[in-house]
């Protein structure tokens, strides 16, 4: 029989699922633990086996997948414990090392389930691409920047990628924080930009055409959008000021030749 009273240790070291973690070894699914501790000599309940397993895969000692997919804890039931592929996971993070992978998915505004900070960490990465993605693009926004603290973490899973995470933490967060930024500042200046565009259009009998015409050539020859001074706000007014400029006196012009009758 499996006797937890009074257990006040990690859950790895308790005799039960130091045999479930045993018996996994390299890997082995959810039924066939079931048969192997259900039967003599162990004789334990399935419900208990299930138990220790959902405990195990909490504590982030055990990963499941099932069809090749992660078993999220919100996930877990019965039918799903017994399908499940079961991997020994090394190393455990502790709690205090946890806390610094929330620390990094709350940084980032990636909503998660708290706990469940190893089923969350691929839906993460793929948000940080998102940011990395908005973070600049075709010209005149500067290029994408690049992501070398995040090279290889696609390549890792399970508890090494929760390490890596906690290990790469601060450079991680600092540059989602420059990621954020670089898009809002793109946001903000891409439509004057293009407003700009669109005005040239009806400038070409204007004397500051071509020259208007060269100023938006070198901001995306030069991907200089986000240059500081900004180069953009002053381009759009000097276009529109001396847009209406002529439309006044366009506007003049044909009242003088066309006068209303009275």
């Amino acid at each position: 029989m499996i006797h937890w009273d009074g257990y006040n240790g990690d859950p790895q070291t308790h005799p039960v699922a130091a045999d479930l973690i045993k018996a996994i070894g390299a890997g082995k699914k959810g039924t066939d633990l079931r048969k192997q501790f259900c039967a003599p000599p162990y004789g334990w309940p399935q419900d208990a086996v299930d138990a220790v397993l959902a405990t195990l895969l909490a504590s982030n000692h055990l990963t499941a997948r099932i069809n090749g997919q992660p078993l999220a804890l919100a996930e877990i039931d019965q039918k799903k414990l017994g399908t499940a592929d079961y991997r020994v996971e090394h190393p455990v993070l502790t709690a205090a090392q946890k806390l610094k992978v929330r620390q990094l998915y709350q940084a980032a505004g990636y909503k998660f389930t708290p706990g469940d900070e190893q089923g969350a960490a691929s839906g993460f990465l793929a948000s940080a691409k998102t940011f990395a993605a908005k973070a600049g693009g075709d010209a005149p926004a500067p290029e994408r920047p690049g992501q070398t603290q995040w090279l290889d973490l696609d390549n890792k899973s399970g508890n090494e990628l929760l390490m890596a995470l906690h290990d790469r933490k601060d450079a991680l967060q600092a540059d989602l924080k420059k990621w954020v930024e670089l898009a809002a500042a793109i946001e903000k200046r891409s439509p004057a930009f293009q407003t700009c565009e669109r005005l040239l259009a009806f400038t070409g009998g204007l004397a500051k055409h071509n020259d208007w015409q060269q100023q938006l050539s070198d901001i995306r020859t030069h991907r200089s959008l986000l240059a500081e001074p900004d180069p953009v706000a002053p381009l759009q007014q000097d276009i529109g000021a001396e847009l209406r400029k002529a439309s006044t006196q366009v506007y003049a012009q044909f009242r003088s030749a066309y006068p209303a009758s009275r």
